[in-house]
């Protein structure tokens, strides 16, 4: 049988060509998913850069009646006092957040792909990541907001599936509502995930999925895939699997570092847009790509085209401050599935 290898001899230069592939092999891209934890709002251009937020407090018109107490009765012939309600409220002022990439006309006449589209995904990733950034940053504020939607797992634990299970009854039980599609959204760290699966005890994941054939597949072949991201729906929660999370160090202890897990309701965290800017929902946004010509700011034309955003973005809690006034439930652990 004959060999296949071929054997070249570097004294022929003929055979010392390279064929140079002309397709970029695609960067590693984090699936970007902050924008699904948010209900999403609009400030309408020409009506300034400040939007604002309010609701009605409960605390005056529950006070006195709730569950266990005896509502008070009117007197006979008397005015009485009058509830006097209050309406707290949030700001937020909208960001600019902008970024170019140029290239000369010799550069895009040379290369051997085409640049220009290359680059908006890779510039347009940019631009996603800053509207995820800003995002989740906001999701912090939230907490710091309220401290009690903070949830600290003790150092040596990781997350489980009962950890879910009490973050989705702190949520129901401070009347936090589900999106429209009857789940509370969330956002989990791949390792983190791993962690819940891996975790074999009785009434975990696993334990649970392993009772049905739907389950028994999920766990052969995966989390299945929503809008283009892995997704798992469990414990009432539609979580969007994203290595795109804060790792915080010196949490749960000095020495040791945690990754975030989001879990939010409807109206927990606002997405808010200015005007009809586009807003990056995932890693597959791209940039705007511009082709140039000779101008009075560049009279002999070198530069020949270029890609760009300009992105008008904020993010904003719930109005209300102190314990159970936000929509949000953040878990912090260390992860046995982290090969670091």
């Amino acid at each position: 049988m004959p060999n296949a290898s071929a054997v070249t001899n570097a004294n022929l230069s003929n055979t010392q060509a390279v064929f140079y592939e002309a397709q970029a092999v695609e960067a590693l891209y984090a699936d970007l998913a902050m924008l699904t934890l948010t209900t999403p709002s609009n400030l309408p251009t020409r009506k300034g850069k400040t939007i604002q937020f309010f609701t009605y407090a409960l605390g005056p018109v529950t006070s006195g009646v709730t569950a266990g107490n005896t509502p008070p009765t009117a007197s006979e012939g008397q005015v009485g006092t009058g509830i006097i309600p209050t309406a707290p409220n949030v700001q937020a002022v909208i960001g600019q957040y902008a970024d170019f990439i140029t290239c000369s006309d010799l550069n895009l006449d040379v290369a051997i792909d085409d640049e220009l589209t290359n680059l908006s995904q890779h510039l347009g990733y940019r631009g996603a990541m800053v509207i995820d950034t800003v995002t989740q940053l906001e999701l912090d504020a939230a907490v710091t907001i309220d401290g009690s939607a903070n949830i600290v797992v003790p150092d040596g634990s990781v997350t489980t599936a009962s950890t879910v299970r009490a973050s989705v009854a702190s949520l129901a039980g401070r009347s936090i509502r589900r999106f429209e599609d009857g789940f509370y959204h969330g956002l989990i760290h791949p390792f983190v995930l791993g962690d819940i699966v891996n975790d074999a005890n009785y009434n975990g994941l696993t334990d649970i999925l392993k009772r049905t054939e739907s389950g028994q597949k999920l766990l052969n072949e995966g989390m299945g895939m929503g809008d283009d991201r892995p997704v798992v729906e469990c414990f009432g929660v539609r979580f969007v699997m994203s290595p795109n999370v804060p790792l915080t160090a010196g949490v749960p202890v000095s020495g040791k570092s945690a990754y975030s897990t989001y879990i939010t309701g409807k109206d927990g965290i606002f997405s808010v847009r200015l005007g009809n800017t586009d807003i990056p929902q995932d890693r597959n946004f791209r940039a705007k790509v511009l082709k140039f010509t000779e101008s009075a700011f560049d009279p002999a034309g070198v530069i020949g085209g270029g890609v760009s955003y300009n992105l008008r973005y904020v993010a904003a809690p719930r109005p209300g401050t102190g314990a159970g006034t936000q929509g949000v439930k953040r878990i912090q652990a260390e992860s046995a599935s982290d090969p670091a």
